[in-house]
């Protein structure tokens, strides 16, 4: 950081930490291949499309965000329809409800950039895990 380092600089990073997690969630949840298929994000801070954006372009792919503030009530009524035998499984019941999604697509110049950053930012979480340890 430097003097020229205001605030806002610090909230956003603060935001860039929070995508970083998500990646590793993802990448951890994720089957092969699927690196690029779109992440389902509802509630919370993703609402805000400037948040959104900056998940996408953190994971390198798509960000679909429900557009109802609680998510909550539509898993239920997609449960619901699986158990009562209307829907097949969850997928077949989110497209019986119809479509609730918004899609924001990754800047790949800025994907590229967030590669590195998080490649960087895992370094140094490792290194400070590691000066943290007994016996170092």
């Amino acid at each position: 950081m430097t003097p020229a380092h205001r605030p806002e600089h610090v909230v956003h990073a603060a935001h860039e930490v929070a995508a970083y997690l998500v990646r590793e969630a993802v990448s951890r949840l994720d089957t092969p291949g699927a690196d690029t298929a779109p992440v389902l994000m509802g509630g919370g801070a993703i609402r805000a499309p400037w948040q959104a954006r900056l998940r996408a372009d953190v994971l390198g792919r798509p960000v679909l965000v429900s557009a109802e503030p609680d998510v909550s009530p539509r898993g239920a009524a997609m449960l619901a329809l699986v158990g009562a035998g209307e829907c097949p499984d969850l997928r077949a019941a989110h497209r019986a409800l119809g479509p609730n999604v918004r899609r924001y697509e990754a800047d790949p110049r800025r994907s590229a950039r967030y590669d590195e950053l998080f490649t960087a930012w895992r370094t140094v979480r490792a290194a400070i895990r590691s000066a943290g340890e007994p016996g170092r």
